[in-house]
């Protein structure tokens, strides 16, 4: 994914090094087998403009319902009743 975004940007290996200041050498090894540290990925996902895109995969689906029936039936989730308080004062 991020090899191809450099393509599409007309930009070397060269160039991506020297923008997010990761070394050449970590750059083609990451192309090459996808092994890189967090930093150096962080790196070069702020260089490429991509951060958004990357936080996105990790974000659970948004699910919709499957009919507008489904969407009338839909209910509210219940909220966790709560456990009655005890007083501040024994009562006397």
């Amino acid at each position: 994914m991020l090899c191809a975004h450099r393509l599409t940007l007309g930009w070397r290996q060269t160039d991506l090094a020297a923008r997010s200041g990761v070394a050449i050498a970590t750059l083609r090894r990451f192309e090459r087998s996808g092994q890189i540290g967090f930093r150096g990925l962080a790196k070069l996902l702020v260089s490429l403009g991509l951060v958004d895109s990357f936080l996105a995969a990790f974000k659970p689906p948004v699910s919709s319902p499957k009919s507008i029936a489904a969407f009338l039936d839909d209910k509210p989730t219940a909220k966790r009743p709560q456990r009655a308080r005890r007083p501040a004062h024994p009562p006397k």
